[in-house]
């Protein structure tokens, strides 16, 4: 359907998106881990939503026709969610580097040790990977609505919101599998201990050392000779 604006017919307006994005417009919703922000991206995708439909219910000659042109199309909802991914893909690992980083400095492990206990870029690759699957039904879904002829109807946007919000629950799965898998890698840097075996090592070397100072400034060992104002100044100690 069409309405008229002046001499120009445009199309009847978008519904309202909200009924048919379900939790995903929940802001009291948390997702269980802390610290990845997954709740911050999920609500600036529906926002992004939002305003392009707000943007593709413009009458054409506004200033915001060509955002509309673009924005507010089928295909705009797989522009949004790649742009969700991405952010998902960086803040997740960062979140856990960030645990592996808080484990080593409990534990004092050393960075040497720690670097290569992190995530590689393969791995990286891998869940990238995992979350770009998360959406496929999404985009096939969109792709093919996008090569309908007409405005996008309810109907479509039911099919579409349904569709996104599967997705982002697949996404949160995902997310949530990654950091089990590194959890007991994450334990591990938390209970590392230095060897006691190095620890004894260095214990007897300290004592050998104490043991030859005191023989050396007894004069029962021969004392280098930069040593030597060392065993003058021991001796004009007040000793009893």
């Amino acid at each position: 359907m069409t309405r008229e604006v002046g001499e120009r017919a445009v199309p009847e307006e978008l519904p309202e998106l909200g009924p048919y994005l379900g939790y995903l417009t929940d802001v009291s919703r948390r997702f269980p881990a802390d610290g990845l922000g997954l709740d911050e991206v999920r609500l600036t995708l529906v926002s992004e939503l939002f305003d392009r439909t707000a943007a593709a219910r413009q009458p054409p000659g506004s200033s915001t026709e060509p955002a509309a042109r673009t924005g507010g199309g089928k295909d705009a909802w797989i522009e949004v969610w790649r742009a969700a991914v991405d952010q998902v893909a960086e803040q997740a690992f960062a979140g856990i580097e960030a645990r592996f980083h808080a484990a080593a400095l409990r534990s004092r492990l050393p960075d040497k040790r720690l670097r290569g206990r992190l995530p590689d870029q393969e791995d990286r690759a891998i869940f990238r990977h995992k979350l770009d699957a998360a959406g496929l039904d999404l985009e096939a879904l969109a792709l093919r609505l996008a090569a309908e002829p007409g405005p996008a109807s309810p109907e479509t946007i039911r099919h579409l919101g349904a569709e996104l919000e599967m997705a982002w629950e697949r996404l949160e799965a995902i997310v949530l599998r990654e950091l089990e898998y590194w959890r007991p890698a994450i334990e591990q840097v938390a209970a590392w201990r230095r060897s006691p075996a190095l620890l004894g090592l260095a214990l007897a070397a300290l004592l050998l050392a104490a043991g030859w100072l005191g023989l050396a400034l007894g004069g029962f060992l021969s004392l280098p000779r930069p040593l030597q104002p060392l065993a003058r100044w021991f001796w004009s100690l007040p000793w009893p």
